[in-house]
Formats: structure tokens, sequence, C-alpha cells
């Protein structure tokens, strides 16, 4: 429903105006006005979308009321009527944006053709708006998901140098921060899984409106990581710092009431050494484990800590890396080193191992799933009563997966990277996203990307940019379509940026291009915007 505010000093003016209207079921008159001075204020009362405005009135005449109207209420269109056939009326209320102007007497005819026009742009304009904001919320979501999912591979050191410059756009952060980890435990009972959803949709609003210069990470385990960035480029002191984890501390307690919280904090690290911090956040988690007053603690390189103390998550690492090649000697040979450094610095060897292996899969299983594999990542070690019970199980589930990925590797991975070429050459002249490639393989975007530079040497975007070069040359060279028409046709929106684009790629901007390829023009005189 368009909403129209009808403005005239002469009422038998403004009620031919509304007999007009009555043919249009989509019109919804909101009011008159006899002069300026009442057009300004009923605009103001009930924001039409619409105004058809006579120029020349008492007091406040129509241009006037336009340039008042147009300050506050910008989107609102006019259609200005006027026994006056001056240039200067006309010239003047075009000047904010008035696109029609209709002479007295009117006739029917000529104002509905001015309705429908500017009523068309209207309804464009609003579909528009709609769109951008189901974009903007899409969006939001995206990045919201790939913040959260980021951290595990921040955690895990598992970005290649390639990435860092695509992870750090999305991620928008600065270059250093620190780990914090909360371990959560409820007396008497495990945590279910719609428990842990719950908390980390608490946790991450309540943090997100405190502490704008945070990320959480996904639950891992009982583990919830966050990402604090630093308030400076000049780092924070442990003072500074302390302040901060107290806050985010009491916010997360609030969150999980009455589960019990404690906190480990690791050292201040560029983000490409996040792990690092992450790990120190671990080492911390351990030293207060068995002090029940403790809330939290920050890692001290000065505290003497057993070195083999910290072999647990290096051999994790390992352990991982050895999965992922696919080689299940040197899967097995890493499981046991594994196995054997949690032993050693382990006070509760049962209970460690459950905690360590729970751990363990879980990643495993966000790895596995990110390749498409959909695995499940739940696994009852509490069931097992012994060390070696756990330890043959994880063992058994360690051969499962490396033969898994040995089946994929030999079969899913190339035809699924075919999949994906194919899938770019028959999308690239669309609005192409990452995201579009991930929904139709069936893998996350942040895996699509990684295997596509690891298969075709390029990144996506790099790829896609490519084939539309390709083919634009193809279309400047066999053609003369304008470039506003190349544009279009090979996916893009705005002329400018292709040109930009193209000439980065060769050198040449299009118009120069397709002079030295046959020396055609352009159909119409479109490339001024190279």
């Amino acid at each position: 429903m368009i909403n129209v505010l009808i403005v005239d000093d002469e009422q038998i003016e403004r009620e031919g105006l509304k007999l007009f209207l009555k043919d249009r079921p989509n019109i919804h008159i909101v009011g008159e006005a006899s002069n300026g001075r009442q057009a300004i204020e009923k605009a103001l009362e009930t924001q039409p979308d619409l105004m058809m405005m006579d120029i020349k009135m008492p007091g406040v005449d129509g241009v006037q009321a336009v340039k008042e109207i147009k300050q506050q209420l910008p989107e609102t269109e006019f259609i200005m009527v006027s026994a006056f056939d001056t240039f200067e009326y006309a010239r003047e209320v075009m000047r904010y944006g008035v696109k029609e102007y209709l002479l007295k007497p009117t006739t029917k005819e000529d104002v509905l053709t001015a309705l429908d026009r500017i009523v068309g742009e209207i309804e464009q304009a609003r579909e528009e708006k709609n769109d951008q904001y189901k974009l903007q919320q899409r969006l939001e979501q995206i990045s919201s998901f790939v913040q959260t999912e980021s951290i595990l591979y921040l955690l895990m050191d598992h970005i290649q140098d390639y990435e860092w410059m695509e992870w750090n756009e999305w991620l928008r952060t600065e270059q250093e921060g620190y780990a914090v980890v909360f371990s959560f435990h409820q007396q008497g009972k495990e945590i279910r899984k719609t428990e842990k959803q719950q908390w980390h949709a608490r946790i991450k609003k309540e943090i997100g409106l405190q502490l704008p210069k945070s990320t959480v990470g996904p639950f891992i385990g009982h583990h919830l990581p966050i990402l604090m960035l630093t308030e400076n480029e000049n780092g924070m002191t442990k003072q500074e710092r302390e302040q901060v984890v107290i806050q985010l501390l009491h916010k997360v307690k609030q969150a999980v009431q009455p589960a019990k919280v404690k906190t480990g904090v690791g050292g201040i690290y560029r983000l490409h050494f996040f792990s690092t911090s992450y790990r120190e956040a671990l080492l911390a988690l351990d030293i207060i484990y068995d002090h029940k007053q403790a809330s939290y603690y920050f890692y001290d390189k000065n505290v003497k800590i057993r070195a083999d103390e910290q072999l647990p998550i290096e051999r994790e690492n390992k352990l991982i890396e050895a999965i992922k090649s696919g080689d299940g000697e040197k899967a097995l040979q890493a499981f046991d080193h594994y196995v054997q450094a949690i032993l050693r610095c382990s006070k509760h060897p049962l209970h460690d191992m459950r905690k360590y292996l729970q751990q363990l899969f879980i990643i495993l299983g966000r790895l596995l799933n990110e390749m498409g594999l959909h695995w499940e990542t739940a696994q009852d070690f509490a069931r097992f009563s012994t060390v070696h019970q756990v330890t043959e199980h994880g063992k058994s589930e360690i051969l499962h997966i490396v033969r898994t990925l040995q089946e994929w590797r030999t079969t899913d991975e190339q035809s699924l990277m075919l999949l994906a070429r194919d899938y770019v050459h028959d999308h690239f002249r669309e609005p192409l996203t990452l995201d579009d490639l991930a929904k139709h393989i069936g893998l996350s975007p942040y895996y699509v990307s990684k295997l596509f530079k690891e298969r075709f040497d390029l990144t996506f975007s790099e790829y896609v940019t490519q084939l539309r070069v390709e083919h634009a040359k193809q279309l400047l060279s066999l053609t003369q379509k304008s470039l506003k028409e190349i544009t279009y046709e090979i996916g893009y929106k705005d002329p400018n940026y292709f040109s930009r684009v193209f000439k980065k790629l060769t050198g040449k901007s299009p118009s120069d291009y397709r002079k030295s390829i046959n020396g055609l023009g352009p159909k119409e005189d479109t490339l001024n915007g190279e």
C-alpha cells in the first residue's frame, strides 16, 4: 500500500485528485493540507510515501515545503502540480529530487501516468531495501557462524599462511589477542548437549553486548574458548586483563547457573600464534583443577611447569595431523605417544584419559564434518571402567576414521572438486559466492576454500575472477556489446569495478583491450568508467 498526502490551497483541486486516485486500489490517502505549513506538519505526522502538492500556495509555498520535508523525510517522493509553466519553478523543485511536474489543468490520464511511474519506483526501492535487509541478516548469520567456527581453527593452528588474509577479513580482528578458556562442571550430572547450546547462546549474547572485542568459540567438551582482542596497540597489563576476565567470568557464571565455572587465561600473542595462548589457558586450567576456591588463573611463564605437562596438547596436534594424512600406522604411533603423554602428567589417569579423548574426538568430528563426512562426534568414554578399555576404544575409532579418510581421498575428494569446478563454470556469470558452492557440494565454506586452493592453486575468488575476465575478453573481441552489457553478462553489477578488475589482470582497460584486438568500438559510449 502506498500512503499519499494531497496538498493544494483549493479544495476543488484536492477533491479532483482524490477522485482520480480512486482507480488505484493500492493507494491510501492519509490526509490533506491546504498550505505549505500544514503540509510540513501533516507529512511529519503521517510520513507518507508520496505527496501530490501544488507549488503556488499562500505562506510557505510548495518549493519551501518540499525542501523542509525532504530534510526530515528523504524517502518521501513528490508529484508537483502547478498552473505556472515556468522553468524556474520546475528547476527549483528538481533540485530536491522531485521527478514529476504536472501543469494545471491536469487530466486523469496525466495524473495516473505520473502516479504509476512514481509508485513503481517506490515499490522497487522497497524491494531493494527488503532484499538488502535480508542480505544483511544472512551476512550477519554467516559472519556469526564463521567467527565461532574459525576460533576452532585458530586454536588448533590449522590455518595455512595463504588463508590468513581472508581469515583476518572474516574475523575483522586486530593483530593481537589472548585466549580465555572456561571449564564447566555440574555436580552429580553430565552436561547435556541442549544445555550447552542454551549456555552458548546466552554467553554469546551477554558478552557481545558488554565486550565487543571478543569472539566466542564452540564448545570443546566441557571447555568454551573465547578470543579476547587487546584493547590497544600497546597491549594490556595483567591488571587490565584481570579486570576483563573478572567481568567475563561474572557474565558467564550468570549464564550457566548453577554450574561451577573455572577459567584459564593464556598470554597475549599475534593471532597467527593464538594456539599457543590457548594451550597456555588449558595449562592454567589444569593448575587450578584441584583448587576449589580459585575461579581463574593466568598462565605464568615464570612458574615452572614440568615439561611433560605440556606434552598432551602438543601430542594431540601431531596426532590430528597424522590422522588427516590418512596414514594408519603413523596415526596409531602418534596415538600411543599421545596416551603416554597423558599418563605421564596425570594425577587421575582414568578421569584424564576420558577427558582428553572426549575432547580429541569432538575436534576430529568437527574436522570431518567440515570435509562433508558426517561423523558422530559423541563418544561415550564414561562407560569404560579402565584406562586400557578407554584407549583401546580410542584406537579402534581412530583406525575407523583413517580408513574413512583414505576412501574419501581416493574417490570423493577428487570427484567433489570436479563437481565444484563444473558448478563454478556453469554459474560464474551469476553473483556466485563461496557459500553457494559449499551448499551445492555439501562441504563447509572453509573446507571448500582449502580444497579449492590445494586442487587449483587459486583461491575461489581468484578462480572466479579469472573465468569472468577470460569470458569478458571473448565478448570484447567477438561482439560489439557495451561495457555495461558485458559487466552484467559475466556476473558483476558495477562497470567501474569490473574495469578495475580487468585492468589489474590484463594490464589494459576493456576499451584498450578491444582496440588492441580488432579495433571494434563499443556499441554505445559507456566505457568512460575505466
